[in-house]
């Protein structure tokens, strides 16, 4: 399940990644660590205002080209502990 977490800590539960699509251009920074319950990795995304979304990704390689959408190239992803940039190619 997806959520989202406001600046005061108030947490929402949100359907899917189509929340996170339609915020796409108020995202500042990608966060991904291992996941939970089976899950590859965790994504989280920062968003302008203090907004954080929350989810998991059964696969780390999903997610990874997931990440590589036009409207992000720029961005950075601490990918496991690693500073990226999310670039084309």
């Amino acid at each position: 399940m997806a959520r989202t977490i406001d600046i005061h800590g108030n947490v929402r539960d949100v359907r899917d990644l189509g929340w996170l699509l339609r915020h796409g251009s108020e995202v500042t920074f990608f966060l991904v660590t291992p996941g939970f319950r089976g899950n590859d990795a965790t994504l989280t995304a920062y968003i302008s205002g203090g907004t954080r979304y929350v989810t998991q990704f059964a696969s780390k390689d999903v997610l990874w080209n997931f990440l590589h959408r036009p409207k992000w190239f720029g961005l950075s992803v601490d990918w496991y502990g690693t500073q990226l940039d999310i670039t084309k190619g």
